[in-house]
C-alpha cells in the first residue's frame, strides 16, 4: 500500500513486533495445553501403527515443548535504533549489524542483503542521475525487503531440519484463530492510510482543472465550517460566566478559547439589551431609576459615572422647575442631550466590541 501510494520504507519495528507476535501465537498454539487432554487416536487403533497415524507421544508435554521451541527460534531480534546521523552509510552499517545479530545468520544472508541495498542504491542513483549533489536519506534503506529476507532464512534452516520434517504438527482452529495484531503495526496501517489519502488528495487536486481545483477547495473549507459549528452548538454558553478580559497566552485548547469567546458575545449582546430598553424609556419620558439600576450592575464603571449624573442633572433641573416659575420647560432638551450622550456611549461600546473581536481573531490565527 506505501508503494502504491508513493510513500517511503515502512519502518523495520512494528515489521518485526507483528513477525515475532505471528511466530509467539504459533507456539502457544502448537504446544497449547489443551492438546494434552485430547485423547486421540484410539488405543484400539493403534495396534498396527501405519505412518498416517502421529505417534502416542505427539501430546505429551516433552513433546509439545520442544514444538515451542523449534517454533521461538524462529522469532527476529528487535531492530536497532535509526542513525543519528540520517544518513544512508550509517544506516546500511546499522542493518548489516542487525543482520549478523540473528543466531542463524550466515554468509549467504549477508551477502543477499548487501546485493539489495546494493540494487536499491543504483536504482536511487539512476532516478536522481541528473541531480549530482543529492544524499540519500536513512529512510531510503529498503529494510521491509531486509526483514522479508531474514525471514525467509530462518524458515528455510528450519524446513531443512531432518528431524523436523518428519515431525507432525497438530493445533486446535479455534486456538488459532485468536490472533491479534500488535497495537504498534495497528497504528502503524491506520499512519499509512492517511498518508496515503493525502497523497491521493495532493495529486488529485494538481491534475485537476482549475474549476474542479476551486469545488475541492470549497468542500474542504465547508467540512471546516461544518465542523466549526458543532462545536458551537455543543458549547453551553449559558452555563459560563461573562468574561470580558482574555490572558494574553492562551494556556487550553481551542474548543477552550471558543467557550471563552462565545461567553464574550454573550455578554455583549446583553449590553446590547440594555442599551434598547434605557433608549426605550428615555424617548417615552419614563422614569429612569429602575432602567439606571438595572444598566449599573452590568456596566462598566466609567458608563455608570456618567449615568449617575444624568440622573442627578435631572433631579437638580426637577428642583429648579418648582422654585422658579416662569422660565420655559427645558425637559425635552434635557431628553435630547440624554440621547446624544446614549448615543455616545453606544459607538463606544460598539468600539469595545470591535476591538474585542479583533483581538480574539489575533489569537484565533496565532
Amino acid at each position: 500500500m506505501r508503494k502504491k501510494a508513493g510513500l517511503g520504507e515502512q519502518c523495520p519495528e512494528p515489521v518485526v513486533s507483528l513477525y515475532n507476535a505471528t511466530v509467539n501465537h504459533l507456539a502457544a498454539v502448537v504446544s497449547s495445553p489443551g492438546l494434552g487432554h485430547v485423547s486421540w487416536p484410539a488405543p484400539e487403533f493403534t495396534a498396527d501403527h501405519s505412518a498416517d497415524s502421529p505417534s502416542l507421544e505427539w501430546n505429551s508435554p516433552s513433546h509439545l515443548a520442544t514444538l515451542r521451541d523449534y517454533v521461538t527460534d524462529l522469532m527476529l531480534p528487535d531492530p536497532p535504533p535509526g542513525a543519528d546521523d540520517g544518513t544512508w552509510e550509517s544506516e546500511c552499517a546499522l542493518c548489516l549489524e542487525y543482520v549478523k545479530t540473528i543466531p542463524s545468520c550466515t554468509c549467504g544472508l549477508v551477502m543477499r542483503i548487501r546485493n539489495i541495498l546494493n540494487r536499491k542504491l543504483r536504482s536511487m542513483q539512476a532516478i536522481d542521475f541528473l541531480s549530482s549533489s543529492r544524499q540519500l536519506s536513512a529512510s531510503e534503506v529498503p529494510w521491509t525487503q531486509v526483514i522479508e529476507a531474514c525471514i525467509s532464512t530462518v524458515v528455510t534452516l528450519l524446513h531443512s531440519n531432518p528431524v523436523l520434517s518428519e515431525t507432525s504438527v497438530f493445533y486446535l482452529p479455534t486456538e488459532l484463530a485468536l490472533f491479534e495484531q500488535p497495537l504498534d503495526w495497528r497504528d502503524c496501517v491506520g499512519s499509512s492510510k492517511q498518508d496515503r489519502c493525502k497523497e491521493l488528495y495532493k495529486s488529485s487536486l494538481q491534475t485537476a482543472s482549475p474549476a474542479k481545483r476551486e469545488s475541492m477547495l470549497h468542500q474542504s473549507v465547508m467540512s471546516v465550517d461544518q465542523e466549526m459549528h458543532s462545536i458551537c452548538e455543543k458549547s453551553l454558553v449559558s452555563a459560563l460566566s461573562p468574561v470580558l478580559t482574555i490572558p494574553q497566552e492562551d494556556h487550553g485548547s481551542l474548543h477552550d478559547l471558543q467557550q471563552r469567546l462565545s461567553a464574550v458575545l454573550w455578554h455583549e449582546r446583553q449590553e446590547s439589551n440594555n442599551f434598547e430598553h434605557m433608549l426605550r424609556c428615555l424617548v417615552g419620558e419614563e422614569s429612569v431609576t429602575d432602567s439606571v439600576t438595572q444598566y449599573l450592575t452590568q456596566s462598566k464603571k466609567r458608563k455608570a459615572e456618567s449615568l449617575i449624573e444624568f440622573q442627578g442633572t435631572k433631579s437638580s433641573r426637577h428642583r429648579t422647575d418648582g422654585l422658579i416659575s416662569g422660565l420655559p420647560d427645558r425637559r425635552h432638551e434635557t431628553i435630547e442631550t440624554r440621547l446624544s450622550q446614549l448615543q455616545e456611549s453606544i459607538r463606544d461600546e460598539r468600539e469595545f466590541t470591535r476591538a474585542m473581536e479583533e483581538r480574539m481573531a489575533s489569537y484565533l490565527k496565532s
